[in-house]
């Protein structure tokens, strides 16, 4: 919040693909108005497996929640429903197995560099920065 759009515009080409930024990923809006599980629970899958067996998981995370397992950094997206414990389909597949594994679905934290090749969009009024256009950032994994 401390920066001005222009100086925003800067670090983001300064840095490209020199720097590791951290985004929060938001969640849709449909997951976020359906959802009920505030719990945290374990998961455990083998690699490549396209889902994952949850326990102690409490509520609803709905289809399109991102999520994250806490002994990767990757950002996954569930393709199915999960209310309560059980088996929730995710995508990718997994880039490593996870047991008991602690799975994240509130606060998903994208670990990412900012690609230089594809600045476009921006737009200038009177001289000033207006619109930053669109950025592209790549997951770091």
């Amino acid at each position: 919040l401390s920066y001005t759009a222009n100086a925003l515009f800067a670090l983001f080409v300064k840095k490209g693909y020199t720097e590791t930024f951290d985004i929060m990923i938001p969640q849709n809006f449909g997951v976020m108005t359906s959802r009920t599980s505030n719990s945290t629970g374990s998961a455990t899958g083998a690699q490549f497996a396209t889902s994952v067996s949850v326990g102690g998981n409490s509520g609803l995370i709905p289809q399109g929640t991102f999520v994250q397992f806490s002994n990767h950094s990757k950002v996954y997206m569930t393709t199915s429903d999960l209310d309560g414990s059980g088996s929730v389909g995710i995508f990718p597949p997994l880039r490593t197995a996870v047991s008991l594994t602690p799975m994240n679905h509130r606060t998903v934290i994208m670990q990412c560099y900012k690609e230089t090749n594809s600045i476009a969009g921006m737009a200038y009024t009177d001289g000033i920065l207006m619109d930053l256009g669109s950025l592209t950032f790549v997951e770091k994994v």
